[in-house]
C-alpha cells in the first residue's frame, strides 16, 4: 500500500501544536510551512492554545486552554484522523483515556531504499499486557496498511 492512497482533501484532520514562549521563530515557521504543506492531503484544523491563534490565520483554528482534551473531543465526530503534533503526550494520553479509548501505538515507516511501508508496534512500554497482545497489535497495524 502506498500511503499517498489515503489523502484526501475532503477529510478533516485536527493537528495539535503548542508554541512555547521559548520557541524559536526558526521552529515557529518550519512547524507553520509544515501545516501548509499537509492542506494538499487533507482539510487541517489547528487546535492550540488562546494565545496562538494568531499565527495560524490561514487555517480553521480552534482554540482551548487544554489544547489536548479538545483535540481529542473532536474523535467522536469532527475529524477524521487526529495528530498530536507538540502536544503534551502524556496529556493527550491521558484525555484518550478519560473518554474510554483503549491506546495501542503503532509506527509507519517508508523504507529509504524501495519506500515500501513498514508498521512497527509496540511504541511504548504500556501497549500490550502480554505478548498475545503485543502479537494482535502487530497484527492490527498490518491489516491497516494491506
Amino acid at each position: 500500500m502506498h500511503i499517498l492512497r489515503l489523502a484526501n482533501p475532503e477529510n478533516v484532520v485536527g493537528i495539535g501544536v503548542h508554541l512555547p514562549d521559548d520557541m524559536t521563530e526558526v521552529m515557529k515557521t518550519a512547524i507553520l510551512n509544515s501545516l501548509l504543506r499537509a492542506k494538499k492531503w487533507a482539510r487541517i484544523v489547528v487546535v492550540c492554545p488562546y494565545n496562538s491563534e494568531n499565527m495560524f490565520k490561514r487555517f480553521e483554528t480552534i482554540t482551548s486552554d487544554n489544547p489536548a482534551k479538545e483535540l481529542v473531543k473532536m474523535i467522536d465526530n469532527e475529524i477524521e484522523g487526529g495528530v498530536r503534533g507538540n502536544l503534551s503526550a502524556n496529556k493527550t494520553l491521558s484525555a484518550l483515556r478519560r473518554r474510554g479509548i483503549n491506546v495501542r501505538r503503532g509506527v509507519i515507516l517508508e523504507r529509504a531504499i524501495n519506500h515500501s511501508i513498514l508498521g512497527l508496534v509496540p511504541v511504548g512500554i504500556d501497549e500490550g499486557q502480554g505478548v498475545d497482545e503485543k502479537v494482535e497489535l502487530g497484527l492490527r497495524i498490518a491489516k491497516l496498511l494491506s
